[in-house]
């Protein structure tokens, strides 16, 4: 549990840094609202890869060679 407390903590940091980092440049008049979206789609994004990193996926098979035979029949 106490590993989820520090995960946690850390992402907060981080977020918090990188949004502080997106206030102050935020004086930019003529940015669309799109601009402004992925900047913040970005911030987090990529914030959650580096605290979290990436989950892989075990890919398997839909159909075993056991199934196909049976198809066979």
């Amino acid at each position: 549990m106490k590993e989820h407390e520090n995960v946690q903590e850390s992402f907060k940091i981080k977020l918090k840094n990188r949004f502080q980092a997106l206030t102050d440049m935020e004086n930019v008049e003529n940015e669309t609202i799109e601009e402004k979206w992925r900047k913040i789609r970005t911030v987090f994004t990529e914030t959650s890869d580096s605290v979290l990193g990436f989950k892989e996926k075990n890919k398997k098979d839909s159909m075993t060679q056991q199934t196909w035979e049976k198809i066979r029949e």
